[in-house]
């Protein structure tokens, strides 16, 4: 088989500064490599040697009207996503150095730091679904009941509201939260100098025991938030033990589907995978 070189990304999502926030890889491919019969498998076992929370692939698409949109897949080193949004985020940064027919990105297009806006659907509050209550989520998180102050659903996230001492004190069982949902989004009330408020990200399901900087979750927290506080524009901090990032949310009353996540983020390594076609 004939080895191949392409190009990857490496960056640190939602911060200005190295080492925080989340970290991704972005691989770029041309078209025919990432439509190729086994690209799928292939990206699974890339994604599993980067072992990264999340692996992207990208690659230019042709529109009828001339300009350039691309193709994106996600991976964590388990599962290919569905949406990923700090994937999403670093693949729109790094895309500006791919152009169709080029074999390498143009360092001279990458820049080095970005601040890009994404629009995603907002991920509607419903009930909880059967056998999840405040009592499940409390055991799961091993916390006290009365600490935990709400328990939504989000689409496939489940939202749980502590308060603050609760928050500083969460010790996951993980094996019982891959039982709940995909993933559980815990959050309360921000000290005044990182925002409105701020979450911990648990997807066990997924392999992702925890997530640095979460924007998908955002989609859901962003609604939940803006009813409590009364706000259309809102700043989300996602921390975790070692790093942690920050989102702002607009909401706009005239796209109530729909929620803008800005972000920031930094290149932090870029370099070429050497592959097998």
């Amino acid at each position: 088989m004939e080895e191949q070189a392409v190009p990857f990304v490496q960056v640190d999502a939602f911060t200005h500064g190295l080492f925080q926030g989340n970290p991704a890889v972005v691989i770029l491919l041309q078209p025919p490599a990432f439509h190729r019969q086994g690209a799928s498998k292939w990206m699974q076992k890339v994604a599993q040697e980067k072992n990264l929370n999340a692996t992207a692939f990208v690659a230019p698409r042709e529109r009828p009207e001339g300009d350039i949109a691309y193709n994106i897949k996600w991976f964590s080193p388990l599962v290919e996503f569905t949406m990923c949004g700090h994937g999403t985020f670093i693949g729109r940064c790094c895309s500006t150095g791919l152009r169709s027919g080029a074999s390498y990105p143009n360092d001279s297009l990458l820049q080095s730091r970005f601040r890009v806006v994404l629009n995603f659907p907002v991920k509607p509050i419903r009930k909880l679904p059967p056998g999840t209550s405040r009592e499940v989520v409390a055991a799961a998180l091993r916390v006290s009941t009365t600490g935990v102050l709400d328990v939504q659903l989000a689409l496939n996230d489940v939202i749980v509201r502590v308060d603050k001492e609760t928050f500083l004190t969460l010790k996951p069982d993980f094996h019982r939260l891959a039982e709940i949902d995909t993933g559980v989004a815990v959050t309360t009330e921000a000290p005044s100098d990182r925002g409105d408020f701020q979450s911990r990200f648990f997807a066990p399901r997924i392999g992702i025991n925890e997530d640095f900087v979460t924007a998908s979750a955002h989609c859901g927290l962003g609604p939940y938030w803006s009813a409590i506080l009364g706000k259309k524009k809102l700043v989300g901090y996602q921390s975790t033990p070692t790093r942690g990032g920050s989102i702002e949310i607009h909401l706009d009353e005239e796209h109530p589907d729909r929620v803008q996540l800005k972000c920031e983020g930094v290149v932090v390594a870029r370099g070429m995978l050497t592959a097998l076609n």
